[in-house]
C-alpha cells in the first residue's frame, strides 16, 4: 500500500492518511477497544485549533484510479 495519501472527505475536509506498516495504536468505538491499527488519519480543519489525528486500519481504505486524470487515489 502507499505510504500516504491525501483525502477530501464527504464534509469537504482535507485529510492526510499515513500507513505505517506496523501497529500505531488501537481503534476505539464508544469507549471500547476494538482492534489494533496500522495507519493514522490527520483531519485538517479550517480552524487550526481543531486539527487532530486518530488511528485507522489500512484495510479500511481502497485504491482506485481517478476518473478524471487516471492517477491512483486512496479512499
Amino acid at each position: 500500500m502507499l505510504d500516504g495519501a491525501v483525502e477530501v472527505d464527504d464534509k469537504g475536509r482535507t485529510n492526510i492518511i499515513w500507513c505505517a506498516g506496523r501497529q500505531t495504536g488501537f481503534r476505539y468505538e464508544s469507549g471500547a477497544l476494538i482492534q489494533p491499527t496500522d495507519a493514522v488519519k490527520v483531519v485538517l480543519s479550517s480552524d487550526t485549533g481543531l486539527v487532530h489525528a486518530f488511528p485507522e486500519n489500512s484495510t479500511s481504505f481502497d485504491i482506485q484510479k481517478c476518473h478524471q486524470c487516471g492517477k491512483i487515489i486512496v479512499y
